[in-house]
C-alpha cells in the first residue's frame, strides 16, 4: 500500500488510547503571545483526525494514481518513466 496508509490510522489509535487520560477542557488556540485564547472538548480533536485521514488518502490515491488527481506529473527513475 504505502507509508501514508500505514501511518494514517497511527493518529486516531493514539487519541483512542489517551482520551480517558484528558481532561475535559483542553486548550484549542493560542494567540501569538502564548495565551489561550480558547478551550475546547477533547471530542473536538475528531475532525483533526479525520483531516489527517483524508489528507493521507489523497496524499495515496495522488502518487499510486496521478491520472485520479489529474496531474501531469509521471514517477520517473534514472532510467526514464516507470510502467505503472
Amino acid at each position: 500500500m504505502g507509508v501514508a496508509a500505514v501511518c494514517a490510522p497511527l493518529p486516531v489509535a493514539l487519541f483512542g488510547l489517551m482520551r480517558a487520560k484528558m481532561p475535559e477542557r483542553i486548550p484549542m488556540h493560542i494567540n501569538l503571545y502564548g495565551d489561550v485564547d480558547r478551550y475546547g472538548s477533547p471530542q473536538e480533536l475528531w475532525w483533526v483526525l479525520g483531516l489527517i485521514m483524508v489528507t493521507a488518502l489523497g496524499m495515496l490515491v495522488g502518487t499510486r494514481w496521478p491520472q485520479a488527481a489529474n496531474t501531469p506529473w509521471e514517477p520517473t527513475t534514472s532510467e526514464g518513466y516507470l510502467k505503472l
